[in-house]
């Protein structure tokens, strides 16, 4: 193989494992406390060879935070598509919840360093995450509208009861525990959709 592309190759699987690194270690030790020295040792190369990749460690969290919503949403979109509406719903809690563990360093990483973004580029993620959950509730609007739901709670507050719901499992859920990925997300689907009461409760009160 000649020499050139082999340094091509290398660049590329360099380039492919610059944002998983970073994730996990912002994750594990936070962004602020994370320097590009360390991330750069970590990939075994020069601090200064790193920024041939990127322009700052924020460019770093900002591409991580982005690329998790797009991935999570373009996931979800595509496993409801054609759905039965009767069904909808369940897929998509489901790839969400597969979605957010397989990329878990990243997802994790959004949720808790959003914060440390310049504020343009925080207003660009939450756009971002907006628009993830105004698809989340649309589903949940049509879902009420066939009877799959109960349509006496806003779909606005089951939309966000749910993402809180799934979005944390990522914290505590263990690989090499006793669920798998998919096992969880059928709890997490019967606990929404059936509820976890022993017995039948009347309507809860409408919320305005």
């Amino acid at each position: 193989m000649p020499r050139e592309l082999r340094t091509a190759i290398s660049e590329l699987a360099l380039a492919d494992r610059i944002l998983p690194v970073a994730a996990a270690m912002f994750r594990r030790l936070g962004y602020a406390r994370t320097s590009t020295r360390e991330l750069a040792n970590r990939l075994g190369i020069q601090t200064g060879s790193l920024y041939h990749y990127i322009r700052g460690k924020e460019d770093l969290l900002f591409q991580i935070c982005s690329s998790a919503l797009t991935h999570i949403e373009e996931a979800v979109r595509k496993a409801t598509a054609g759905v039965p509406v009767e069904r909808k719903l369940e897929v998509a809690i489901k790839r969400h919840l597969i979605s957010a563990l397989t990329d878990s360093d990243s997802h994790a990483t959004m949720l808790m360093e959003l914060r440390a973004l310049s504020a343009e580029r925080k207003a660009a993620v939450i756009r971002q995450r907006d628009q993830y959950e105004e698809l989340i509730r649309t589903i949940i609007e049509e879902s009420q509208a066939a009877g799959v739901v109960r349509a006496d709670i806003e779909a606005k507050y089951l939309t966000l009861s749910l993402l809180n719901m799934l979005n944390w499992s990522i914290f505590w859920f263990d690989p090499d525990g006793p669920l798998t990925e998919n096992e969880l997300a059928t709890v997490m689907t019967t606990v929404f959709l059936d509820g976890a009461s022993a017995k039948r409760r009347g309507p809860a009160s409408r919320l305005e």
